[in-house]
């Protein structure tokens, strides 16, 4: 079965399981932001 992050974090929340936060950023602006909120992870 192929799923995506986005429905197994559901999946998984659901049963208890913790799973991270996060958001989308289109700006840099934004990415910063979240990186200090601690919502962010660097991309590759």
């Amino acid at each position: 079965m192929k799923i995506h992050e986005f429905q197994a974090k559901t999946i998984l929340g659901a049963y208890g399981v913790p799973v991270p936060k996060g958001e989308v950023v289109t700006t840099p602006l934004e990415a910063r932001d979240a990186a200090e909120r601690g919502l962010a992870a660097p991309s590759c």
